[in-house]
């Protein structure tokens, strides 16, 4: 399933993404490839670089999605920071900024402030098929997703109590190496809803207990027990 589109023309066009593409002609698309599209910038350097590669050694992948005009995502992204500088090498994860800003000049504004990857401005069209996807109804969304593309959990509370206690991220990676991903598809980021899928993943029983639960209110709320 392909997810770039007319939109994405100028970004794909460049001479760095060309000579990129040269390379990778011959070689399998990856999941997380076919998800963030074929390029990364990568703020340390300001280059654009191969999602492929640049993403190949890592266990997890962060998808932030945020913008500079958001008060929250303000004080977050400081957060951030310190769970990635504390936590990115050992954990061997990486992020992602997605950004919700409607011109470029604020995102290279807000993107200067980070030490990540993020997607390119121009890719508009990724941006829009990853919040779809991933059902993100605001930001600061922080959308953790294993090396395979699928969906582990929504990890702000994660970065919350582990941003300046060292003991809490490494127990918030030790959490998303031992849970059960799952297709992104089926895993709401911003709602209960992808925990209950999980769950229920685990347990189909699950869906008869719910299934008696329904019925037994039912049956209370009309006098049938």
């Amino acid at each position: 399933r392909q997810y770039y589109s007319s939109e994405d023309k100028a970004t794909l066009e460049t001479p760095q993404i060309k000579q990129l593409g040269s390379r990778m002609s011959d070689t399998p698309i990856s999941k997380l490839e076919e998800l963030l599209g074929p390029s990364l910038l990568r703020n340390s350097t300001g280059e654009v670089e191969s999602t492929k590669n640049i993403l190949k050694d890592v266990d997890f992948v962060g998808l932030y999605f945020s913008a500079s005009w958001c008060p929250p995502c303000q004080k977050f992204t400081p957060l951030l920071m310190k769970f990635y500088e504390s936590q990115s090498s050992a954990g061997k994860f990486e992020i992602v900024f997605i950004s919700s800003d409607s011109d470029k000049p604020s995102f290279d504004k807000y993107y200067k402030k980070m030490n990540w990857l993020a997607l390119p401005f121009q890719s508009q069209s990724i941006k829009q098929n990853l919040s779809l996807m991933l059902r993100v109804q605001g930001i600061p969304s922080l959308i953790i997703l294993n090396k395979d593309g699928k969906f582990v959990t929504d990890a702000r509370t994660d970065v919350f109590n582990g941003a300046t206690n060292d003991a809490a991220g490494k127990l918030a990676i030790k959490k998303w190496r031992e849970t059960e991903a799952v297709p992104i598809e089926l895993a709401p980021a911003n709602s209960m809803a992808g925990s209950v899928v999980k769950q229920i993943m685990r347990n189909p029983y699950l869906l008869v207990g719910i299934y008696y639960l329904i019925r037994y209110l039912h049956g209370l709320l009309t006098g049938r027990s």
